[in-house]
């Protein structure tokens, strides 16, 4: 059989191209120059070649690319290389048993170690806030959900404290935008420093900061949410003025519903439940809560509703005061419309 493939052997040497064929026990039965120089090597089997502890994923890639019925495999493995890091290598398989030409499984190989390190900086970049320095909100949710699926059921469980800035907008009305972004940039670092290495700080956006507890009590927790918000305790340097700025905290332990949606939406009932009790204070979410929430939500609707029916019934009002033309009215934006009859000036 070698000699029915030496055409094609000497087609893959010339064009280059990193190429292995695997016999029946997952054997390197040819391997073309540029696969030698990828893998140091052109003997032995293919899963030998590879990390140690990616071994057994390259065999199980083979034996998927036997049962595939000729359609082909991806996948991704280290390569060592002698004193130097892993090289990354795409392995591309396919069953070309059924040609008699080849008889056998071919798998193509592509250094794409370049591509895989600017990949995990492209990533990193898209989970960042350029302004603070701290994850965004894509990367709190990436890192909320794989701790809510590695968390226990029972003993320490994953917490959100959610922060909001107390009278952020005053800053941005009195001192500009720009001293604004140094107080978050500012208040995130110490939000960073007061939580050290017991979690991670985000900004989820706006004055709006997530700390992700990866495991802790309700004790831990609360003694977290209090360092934050001493953290703030003194005044901020914004280019020689000192600002005093205050934070809000909202704490959620992960419950029976273990989903990343349901303890961000806890620690925001929380948060606000805290706003309404006193700025500057820590709530945490206990059930109570949802039933408060829904109360207030429905007491603003009902407001709304008010609101929008007294809009309604002035602007019939004026219509009518037009339209009798009786007395100047006052317009929304503050003219007077409509004239009194003559002769009653």
């Amino acid at each position: 059989m070698r000699d029915h493939r030496a055409p094609a052997e000497a087609f893959l040497d010339a064009a280059g191209l990193a190429v292995l064929l695997i016999g029946p026990d997952l054997e390197v039965t040819w391997a073309s120059t540029a696969a030698k120089r990828l893998f140091g090597t052109s003997w032995g089997h293919l899963p030998d070649l590879v990390e140690t502890t990616q071994a057994a994923a390259v065999a199980s890639f083979l034996d998927h690319v036997a049962k595939a019925g000729g359609r082909t495999a991806r996948t991704v493995c280290s390569v060592p290389v002698d004193g130097s890091t892993p090289r990354q290598v795409e392995l591309m398989g396919q069953d070309l048993r059924h040609l008699p030409a080849v008889g056998c499984l071919v798998v193509t190989a592509h250094d794409v170690t370049g591509w895989a390190e600017r990949e995990v900086e492209m990533r990193a970049e898209l989970s960042c806030d350029r302004l603070t320095g701290l994850g965004n909100r894509a990367g709190l949710m990436v890192r909320l959900e794989q701790a809510v699926r590695s968390s226990a059921l029972t003993g320490p469980r994953p917490a959100v404290i959610l922060l909001d800035l107390d009278y952020f907008k005053q800053v941005n009305d009195q001192l500009g935008h720009a001293a604004g972004d140094v107080v978050l940039a500012s208040a995130g670092a110490r939000f960073a420093e007061a939580v050290g290495a017991k979690g991670t700080v985000f900004r989820a956006g706006g004055d709006e900061f997530v700390v992700l507890l990866d495991q802790v009590t309700e004790e831990e927790a609360a003694h977290a949410g209090e360092a934050v918000v001493a953290s703030l305790a003194a005044p901020l340097d914004v280019a020689g003025t000192q600002v005093a700025v205050s934070v809000t905290a909202g704490i959620a332990i992960l419950g029976e519903n273990r989903r990343a949606e349901s303890i961000l939406a806890q620690a925001d009932m929380a948060m606000y439940r805290a706003k309404s009790a006193g700025r500057g204070t820590v709530q945490f979410f206990t059930h109570e809560l949802r039933d408060w929430s829904l109360a207030r939500k429905t007491q603003v609707e009902k407001l709304s509703d008010q609101l929008a029916r007294l809009q309604e019934e002035n602007q019939a009002l004026a219509e009518a005061v037009i339209h009798l033309g009786a007395l100047p009215v006052r317009a929304g934006d503050g003219r007077f419309v409509g004239r009194r009859p003559h002769g009653h000036e």
